[in-house]
């Protein structure tokens, strides 16, 4: 669904001015809805004060988010996490008889008519994001010029350098937390040995720090992979892996396949340690060319490690997941 600019500006500002009158009224008047609902008086009214400059806080920061909606999606996550916490919180309080039911139409106006146009904003942004990427940041394999990557891997090497000595193996992962990230590694550790004996030399490309990512590895017993360290993603995006879109990353196969590598062959799931929107892919570099590319479908692809390791003649052999 896509929502023009006028919509999506009108959402907020709406949203920003809802917040600021509210957040004024609590402050100004913080027993007002304590009177409403039926209460006694708050014996601390400075904290009803406090929520209420939080809430105008949030009004102004929906304001500014209204000139640029898309580029300004952090101020729009953090409005729908507070509008998504706060009726989840009153409703136990509620339950447990601490306040009266009635304050639930208090989040009407407050939270929950927000929900809708805040979720499909940041929707919009993931998508706009998502394509920017495919369509600025894609390079063909025939245009992929190694040479001009200086980044090296923890050994010091550079992609290039690499490629003319012996065929790569080049596994970019997904965050080091994510079950199928857990899985890939296990299955290298694995099949290391046999990848070697064609001549072929494994390097990883992950998103976080050298450090951290080596204990991550050692975990699985592939601390000897050469690793290149690509915060910045400038790898990911030269090679075409962009960030996926929900079915890629949420779709019924990820459920499937979440089960079978987390839960029965118990690699489970971690802390996010990188861009859990990543996708993931693997490529054959031979004296400084691309020769096989796997662009993973879903991020539960299982590509054949061992197949695409194998060297070939420089005829380029593009694959899909």
């Amino acid at each position: 669904m896509v929502m023009n600019d006028l919509w999506k500006k009108s959402s907020l500002v709406a949203a920003g001015w809802y917040n600021i009158l509210a957040g004024a009224a609590l402050l100004l008047f913080p027993n007002a809805l304590a009177h409403w609902a039926g209460l006694q008086e708050v014996l601390h009214p400075f904290v009803i004060q406090v929520v209420g400059l939080l809430i105008g806080c949030f009004g102004f920061g929906f304001l500014l988010a209204a000139r640029a909606p898309l580029t300004h999606w952090p101020v729009v996550l953090a409005g729908l996490t507070s509008k998504i916490l706060a009726p989840i919180g009153l409703a136990y309080y509620v339950s447990q008889d601490a306040v009266p039911s009635v304050l639930l139409l208090f989040s009407l106006p407050n939270d929950i008519i927000w929900l809708l146009p805040f979720g499909l904003i940041l929707y919009e942004a993931f998508e706009l994001d998502r394509r920017n990427r495919e369509h600025l940041n894609y390079l063909h394999e025939a245009d992929l010029d190694l040479s001009k990557f200086m980044h090296r891997t923890n050994n010091g090497h550079t992609l290039d350098q690499l490629s003319r000595h012996h065929p790569v193996l080049l596994v970019f992962l997904r965050h080091f937390g994510c079950t199928f990230c857990r899985e890939t590694l296990a299955t290298l550790a694995r099949d290391k040995e046999l990848i070697e004996k064609v001549g072929t030399k494994v390097v990883l490309v992950h998103m976080i720090d050298e450090k951290d990512a080596r204990k991550e590895v050692v975990r699985f017993g592939v601390e000897n992979i050469a690793r290149i360290s690509d915060p910045e993603k400038q790898l990911y995006d030269a090679f075409g892996l962009h960030r996926g879109s929900l079915k890629q990353l949420f779709g019924w196969k990820m459920w499937l396949r979440g089960a079978d590598a987390g839960v029965l062959k118990g690699h489970w799931v971690g802390f996010e340690k990188g861009d859990g929107f990543q996708m993931p892919g693997v490529f054959l570099l031979q004296h400084g060319q691309v020769t096989k590319a796997y662009r993973h479908h879903t991020a539960a692809d299982t590509p054949d490690y061992r197949f695409l390791a194998t060297p070939v003649a420089q005829d380029k052999v593009s694959l899909t997941g």
